[in-house]
């Protein structure tokens, strides 16, 4: 069976990875990509591949019945009663998406070393110069408060750091993940040509449109 199916999945693969990179990378604009944001994109890379599984099956089903547009009326509903589409949906292996591994933020870095350079500074200077204990728990949150603040200046300052750092990963997560859904959608064609063909096989004399 020849037909349009493998190449264009492959385009359509291309294209939605491309809008999932997209995506991404504007949340990342909008400095939107805080808690969970390693987990959305594999949970989108998921259900994107999701869709391009039924669009692969339906290419591949449309190829077959092309196929079979000459074959006796009975070869056609011997095939559209095996509905191999359900059936090679079902035997698919369960698609992994992998995970996003992301690199140690260096804003938290930054921001840690800045303030806690701070509380270090201003806890011992409190434990040695204050004797009052009012006036040490006093001094103690005005530390904390300038600890606060200088976490916050750190962070700050490595933002740009940060947004380079974690657009590499993504862009290597979405590359990496493109090629894995490429080699399970190609495994999932395979098991339907392979089933097609073994219908094929036994449907007897009528050989196919290719060679008739």
């Amino acid at each position: 069976m020849r037909g349009r199916a493998s190449s264009a999945i492959k385009a359509d693969i291309r294209e939605e990875f491309e809008a999932i990179l997209r995506g991404a990378l504007s949340e990342l604009e909008r400095e939107s990509a805080g808690s969970g944001f390693a987990e959305r994109v594999p949970g989108l890379v998921e259900s994107r591949v999701r869709l391009l599984l039924d669009t692969l099956l339906n290419y591949l089903v449309d190829d077959a019945r092309e196929f079979l547009a000459k074959a006796p009326s009975s070869i056609k509903n011997d095939f559209f009663t095996l509905d191999l589409r359900t059936r090679t949906k079902e035997r698919a292996a369960v698609y992994d998406p992998g995970t996003m591994d992301l690199s140690k933020d260096p804003r938290v870095l930054a921001g840690g070393v800045a303030s806690g350079a701070v509380a270090l500074v201003g806890i011992t200077g409190t434990i040695m110069m204050v004797s009052s204990p009012v006036l040490r728990i006093a001094s103690l949150l005005a530390t904390g408060l300038a600890s606060t603040v200088a976490y916050r200046v750190g962070r700050n300052a490595a933002t740009g750091v940060f947004r380079s750092v974690l657009e590499k990963d993504l862009r290597n997560y979405v590359l990496r993940a493109q090629h894995e859904a490429e080699a399970w959608l190609a495994g999932v064609e395979e098991a339907f040509v392979a089933d097609f063909n073994e219908f094929l096989a036994g449907v007897g004399e009528w050989r196919g449109a290719d060679e008739s």
